[in-house]
């Protein structure tokens, strides 16, 4: 290997160059005062950019390499479930007819992901057939490899709504288990592979880094709390919609509470983006609000997902009810963190 044989012909010269990590990538790091020692034709700092160039496009030891691997396992789990529902007679629960084509969809879904990912890392190993191809797509920084994992991400979203929905075959309609949660670790890997590459490649931060490093130490909680707020409002009407049960109220005060959460979500957000004056009394709003989200989200939990309520089982509609009280809570335990002079003088 070029690499190999750069580094013998180093160290046969005892030349004094060390090899360290930086950045996840290999590197040579050299000092510019050192002396041009010519091998073969090269000096060192020829042979440093060389090398540094190899340790580049050497896509088989890629950070990225264990996000496929990741998707390739959740998938893998997916498909398996799917085949042996599909083999038992998908057997129907809760008086809900299961849809035909979400269940396709999750079975070649899962299964095209399955090849997908099998041909991906065995591409990262390939030397004998068209390594430069892959090389191309798959090297640090390579814009082809950001579009194939947008594309991955955007039908993993696909497969979690065909899966995971009311008659999905992870939903109400057919409780597997194993469906619901692959089918959602499928997009967590895809999402945790297309982190990697934009830290990696890009040197961006992530939507997740620049809000864990805001000035105002609630932006992160908000955020979540409308993440799972707005998958109990996507769940909830999902639910009305298959079911038909518009004008119940259990579920009215449902669809009314997640959109109430999200409003509340979303305000909170640009006001701490713009209130920043020291004289502003947002905060104390802020503090206002929390206590009656997390209030109202408390009641929501008792009142609904009980054994005889509304949301009772694993489910979209279930989880997102949870993840919105928790962060809710959270949300303000960090508020009052935040606002320790102001909490103490109030008491």
């Amino acid at each position: 290997m070029p690499v190999k044989v750069v580094l013998r012909e180093i160290n046969k010269i005892g030349f004094p160059l060390t090899l360290s990590l930086r950045d996840s990538q290999h590197s040579i790091p050299y000092s510019t005062t050192s002396p041009r020692i010519r091998l073969r034709g090269r000096t060192t700092e020829d042979l440093v950019r060389r090398y540094n160039q190899i340790a580049s496009d050497d896509i088989y030891a890629s950070s990225r390499l264990s996000g496929y691997l990741f998707i390739f396992t959740a998938y893998c789990v997916l498909f398996v479930s799917s085949f042996q529902a599909k083999n038992s007679g998908l057997q129907v629960q809760n008086d809900l007819t299961l849809s035909t084509w979400k269940f396709w969809c999750t079975f070649y879904g899962s299964l095209g992901f399955m090849i997908t990912m099998v041909v991906t890392v065995a591409a990262h190993f390939d030397s004998f057939l068209c390594p430069r191809l892959w090389r191309c797509i798959f090297k640090l920084g390579s814009k082809g490899e950001c579009v194939f994992l947008s594309v991955l991400v955007t039908f993993a979203i696909f497969l979690v709504y065909c899966s995971t929905s009311t008659n999905g075959l992870g939903g109400f309609a057919a409780l597997n288990y194993n469906v619901y949660f692959s089918s959602w670790a499928g997009l967590v890997a895809c999402c945790y592979t297309m982190d990697l590459w934009l830290t990696d490649s890009a040197k961006v931060q992530t939507m997740i880094d620049l809000l864990l490093k805001s000035a105002v130490k609630t932006d992160y909680n908000w955020a979540c709390t409308l993440f799972f707020s707005v998958v109990t409002l996507l769940s909830q009407l999902d639910t009305m919609i298959v079911t038909k049960v518009i004008y119940m109220k259990s579920s009215q005060i449902m669809l009314l509470s997640s959109g109430a959460s999200i409003g509340c979500c979303i305000f909170a957000v640009i006001m701490n983006a713009s209130c920043t004056s020291p004289r502003s009394q947002w905060h104390k709003l802020e503090g206002v609000l929390l206590i009656a989200l997390s209030s109202f989200w408390t009641w929501v939990v008792v009142r609904f997902t009980g054994a005889m309520g509304l949301i009772n089982g694993p489910s979209n509609n279930y989880f997102g009810v949870w993840g919105t009280f928790f962060y809710s809570v959270s949300t303000f335990s960090v508020w009052i963190k935040e606002n320790k002079p102001f909490c103490g003088s109030v008491s």
